[in-house]
């Protein structure tokens, strides 16, 4: 031991530091030569010797080194040991600390505390060993703190990019132990170059606004020093200085991964961030898509939506950069900044946004406002003005004489029935089940693209008749109800007569699948399986996500055709959805007749137009899809037979892994190439993907600079909860939660309370007394089939499955968008 082994912290040497003076004495000393703030002091080498048995010449340093420290005030004594604040080991609380000490004799009591809580069992334990460990000093004056505490220059569970601040007023001592809840605030850095702190909300206020930005600004160039990321102590005097007095190697937790994205436009230029938001596409498309189905979807389906909703034909220069989907982890995005920039959408997003999800387009509109969401760069005002021109004289060629919209629908069925009129797809070459791949982009198939553009157009007419029947509310929640010739709306009513069908069979129904009943040999269940068997030729195709080629359709597995039946056999009699419709029908005609005639002369013919096209242009919104589904079938059954001739020649395991390869891929296996990777290693690559993606489920907003996008929270108004109201009047019943279709779980006159819900979850509705969604709009797909069955429903309601409760009792004001508890939740 030298004679000046105790040693002021501003001449520790870095290197080596922590081998002497132990981790949070080194720490402090990297804080200084980087030039920040820390409070005087000075450093004892780690010893397991009392002050009593110290060298002379340590007592005399110890004591020279302290009095001006206590001169100016009271000092803190702090444990420094080998191996604490260390990268592998925090040793967070497990050594003793002494603060406000205030004079030498004290000193000498609290250096003795702090060496002998290395021999304490919880730091032997600790630290693995049986002997006590060596524990080193630092002494410093203490800051006369307004206020103090810890930051985290990564989130400590790896949830977000950005850093977490938590203060107290006054000194950090008891937000340590853990005794005093503090303020928190998660800082981040945005991708438009500055940095944008957000208090979490609940515990007390404590820093002045700017504070938390001010210390994060400073942490991060620490951090940036340094080279990794830092546990910090500090303080803030009463004279706005802030001091650094602890600096620790994070030793917990993971970094933030941000979410992988495949994009289909490469290098856009859309500005410093990108947005992407899952609004609508949630319902159909839930789950990471499979490769098969996406690659599908960039060679055909996307250039379809690109040319016929975004209004750029494929022959415009720079249209391959106009598409507005990208995969945010593995799961189907809009991007937002592509729509934006496209001629058709434009400024105009948020305002179309509200038709489909109501919190999509307040935070597209907030997001526009701070500049943090800019249009794609796609071409100049004369490039947009030829796309429009271009769209335009296309429909006047195309569209037109399909603007008949019944007719367009007839149109759309034959393409149906020609999809069904193909061979079999087992009596095919593999030469033509790659032409049955490309089966989306035949133009016999364009009147389904074409009713891509005729949507849109639905979603403007039913706006106009809502607009025009605004002062007659009864009449405007009535204006789509009852509607003909939706297919998804026929969906329910097959159902209905496949439930009177089995009324003389029901006994049997009862526990078996549909193998089992086929292997009855009774007559009365074989003519029952055979109005099965023309359901499921009719709407086989449809399942819950039922846009990835992977999931299984209803044709292949009909468990929840046969548990929508048994459900509808074990309960009470009651209108049939064809009756409901037919009801409808008459009362839409006798309201919207009153309100005609109570309207004023001028308005007449405008309202007598809505009354006839509304109904006559809703089911545009569900048809393309429909027909489309049936085209993705025939794809589906081509795939599923290659892959079944790819695992008889051993290139594959199981059929099914087919859609784990990528479009091309396929393709080249079934000319008989190689691949570059053999496909058993693709498809266990592609197969770990796929279920690290379905695991981590990414929020409804996704930006390139993982800043989290805020969705602002309404507070319940007089108790009740507030949505987008979707029409029907009101309903009331118990509350029952879902996050998956299961007929089993529903009973009639139940509240159905949902996440999202795409088309086929719709023939739970007919059962239901309301609806209640946390995502979706006025014309988002379970919206049009609520309003046409005349269901009280109310979509957008945040958290509506935290907040109510299974049984709970509620009503539902399908007009006012108001969700009204009748009664607490129950017990338990």
């Amino acid at each position: 031991m030298g004679r000046f082994a105790i040693t002021p912290l501003d001449e520790l040497e870095y290197e080596g530091c922590e081998r002497l003076y132990g981790g949070k004495a080194a720490g402090l000393a990297r804080l200084i030569v980087e030039g920040m703030a820390v409070p005087e002091g000075f450093a004892v080498p780690a010893t397991a010797d009392s002050p009593p048995d110290w060298s002379s010449h340590w007592l005399q340093d110890f004591e020279e080194a302290i009095e001006p420290l206590l001169a100016k005030g009271p000092v803190a004594v702090r444990s420094s040991a080998l191996g604490e604040d260390s990268a592998d080991r925090s040793f967070a609380g497990i050594f003793d600390t002494a603060l406000g000490v205030p004079d030498l004799k004290h000193a000498w009591e609290a250096a003795a505390i702090c060496i002998a809580s290395g021999g304490k069992r919880r730091a032997m334990q600790y630290a693995g060993r049986g002997q006590p460990l060596p524990v080193g000093l630092v002494v410093q004056s203490m800051v006369d703190a307004r206020w103090s505490g810890v930051l985290f220059s990564r989130h400590p569970l790896g949830e977000q990019p950005g850093m977490m601040i938590e203060a107290v007023p006054g000194l950090a001592a008891p937000l340590v132990s853990g005794r005093r809840e503090p303020e928190r605030h998660l800082v981040y850095r945005t991708g438009l170059g500055f940095i944008e702190a957000r208090r979490v909300p609940g515990g007390p206020e404590v820093l002045y606004p700017g504070t938390a930005g001010r210390l994060a600004k400073e942490a991060w160039e620490i951090v940036r020093k340094v080279g990794h990321d830092l546990d910090l102590e500090w303080a803030i005097d009463q004279e706005g200085t802030t001091w650094w007095l602890q600096a620790r190697p994070i030793t917990t937790g993971r970094p933030w991964k941000p979410w992988p994205v495949e994009r289909s436009v490469p290098e856009p230029d859309e500005g410093p961030v990108t947005v992407w938001s899952n609004f609508n596409a949630r319902e159909s498309l839930p789950d990471p898509l499979h490769p098969l189905t996406w690659s599908l979807w960039r060679r055909s389906i996307l250039k379809a939506i690109t040319r016929d909703v975004q209004g750029v034909p494929p022959n415009m220069p720079h249209a391959d950069r106009a598409t507005g989907f990208d995969l945010v982890g593995g799961r189907v995005y809009f991007n937002l900044n592509a729509l934006l920039g496209s001629p058709a959408v434009g400024r105009r997003l948020p305002k179309l946004l509200r038709l489909l999800d109501r919190q999509a387009a307040e935070v597209a509109a907030r997001l526009i406002d701070e500049e943090v969401l800019r249009p794609r760069a796609l071409g100049g005002r004369l490039w947009k003005a030829r796309c429009l021109l271009a769209v335009g004289l296309g429909a006047g060629g195309r569209f037109l004489p399909a603007l008949r919209p019944r007719k367009a629908l007839a149109a759309m069925a034959r393409v149906g029935e020609a999809v069904r009129a193909r061979p079999p797809i087992g009596e095919l070459g593999e030469v033509e089940l790659l032409i049955e791949l490309g089966l989306m982009e035949d133009r016999d198939n364009r009147p389904l693209s074409r009713g891509l553009a005729l949507a849109t157009i639905g979603m403007f007419v039913f706006l106009a008749g809502d607009r025009l029947f605004r002062p007659w509310p009864r009449a405007r929640s009535l204006l789509c109800a009852g509607a003909e010739d939706n297919p998804t709306t026929a969906v329910s009513v097959g159902i209905d007569r496949l439930i009177e069908a089995a009324r003389p069979v029901a006994d049997r129904l009862t526990g078996k699948d549909v193998a089992e009943l086929r292997a009855l040999a009774d007559p009365e269940v074989d003519a029952w399986l055979e109005a099965l068997d023309g359901y499921l030729a009719e709407f086989g195709h449809r399942t819950p996500g039922e846009l990835d080629l992977a999931t299984p359709r209803w044709a292949d597995d009909p468990t929840m055709v046969l548990d929508l039946v048994r459900q509808g056999l074990a309960s009470p009699a009651a209108e049939t959805v064809d009756q409901r419709l037919t009801r409808l029908r008459q009362e839409r005609a006798a309201v919207l007749d009153d309100a005609i005639a109570a309207a004023p002369r001028w308005k007449r013919p405008l309202l007598r137009w809505a009354r006839r096209a509304v109904p006559v242009w809703m089911p545009m919104r569900e048809a393309p899809k429909h027909y489309t589904l049936m085209v993705l079938h025939r794809v589906r059954s081509a795939a599923l037979e290659l892959g079944r001739r790819f695992a008889e020649r051993g290139e594959l395991r199981r059929p099914r892994d087919v859609f784990l390869l990528k479009l091309d891929e396929v393709e080249a296996l079934a000319r008989g190439e190689r691949l570059k990777k053999p496909a058993l290693v693709l498809v266990a690559m592609r197969r770990a993907d796929v279920e690290a993606n379905a695991a981590r489920q990414p929020p409804d907003f996704v930006r390139s600079d993982g800043v989290p996008v805020l969705i602002p929270e309404e507070e319940p108004l007089d108790g009740a909860l507030r949505g987008v109201g979707i029409g029907g009047g009101t309903g009331a019943g118990p509350v029952k939660r879902l996050d998956r279709p299961d007929p089993t779980l529903v009973e009639a006159g139940d509240v159905l309370v949902l996440h999202f819900a795409d088309p086929a979850w719709t023939p739970l509705f007919p059962r239901a007394a309301a609806v209640v969604m946390e995502v979706g709009g006025a014309m988002c797909h379970a919206a049009i089939i609520a309003r046409e069955l005349g269901i009280p429903a109310v979509f957008g309601v945040r958290h509506a499955r935290e907040r109510l409760t299974d049984g709970q009792r509620v009503e539902v004001d399908g007009e006012a968008g108001l969700v009204r508890p009748l009664e607490l939740p129950p017990p338990g």
